[in-house]
């Protein structure tokens, strides 16, 4: 059995193909599988499958937390990794930084509803929301931020009564933002 190529490697043999060839391999690509056949379509500029993708996305995070018959497994790297598997075939960030705060914005509904849960859950639901706030301070996009606002502060008002410094932490995360979008009223 031969040994697989590296990266590298299947640039140097793809490079020494005529366009015809490189046609055919990404015909049979698309054909022998669904990821790959949409992320030809992404890369090909097909918004419509980048949406579909997104809350292909968001289905499989919320599955982790709740499923058509009560809660879900509750694997918040399952959930973790979905996002992550997203983000490598998008390259809108907008499109990534929804679907991060949607997974925490499962993880808060999942325990007011639940009631509390343990402090390594509230550290991942707060590690991922500064994730998303950091990440949107990072772009300067003003009008990106003030989109984001109502949902991140509909985070921090829906965990007023949840303990472990949760929502202590979500507070002092949204304050980072108060430079760029100013008050409530400048963004609502």
């Amino acid at each position: 059995m031969g040994k697989k190529l590296t990266i590298t490697q299947i640039k140097k043999e793809l490079s020494k193909r005529p366009n015809e060839e490189l046609v055919d391999i990404i015909c049979k690509l698309c054909k022998s599988s669904k990821e790959a056949a949409s992320l030809v379509n992404l890369i090909l500029g097909n918004d419509g499958i980048l949406d579909e993708a997104l809350a292909e996305a968001k289905k499989k995070v919320r599955t982790q937390f709740f499923t058509k018959r009560g809660f879900g497994a509750l694997n918040l790297s399952k959930a973790k990794s979905d996002i992550t598997a997203f983000k490598k075939i998008c390259d809108n960030p907008a499109k990534v930084l929804d679907l991060q705060l949607y997974y925490v914005e499962c993880g808060i509904e999942f325990t007011n509803m639940l009631g509390d849960i343990n402090e390594s859950f509230y550290n991942s639901m707060a590690g991922m929301y500064e994730t998303v706030v950091k990440s949107l301070i990072k772009t300067g996009d003003v009008k990106l931020m003030k989109e984001f606002m109502p949902r991140l502060q509909q985070a921090v008002d829906d965990t007023g009564g949840i303990g472990w410094g949760f929502h202590d932490d979500l507070c002092y995360t949204i304050s980072e933002m108060d430079e760029w979008v100013g008050e409530p009223e400048d963004w609502r």
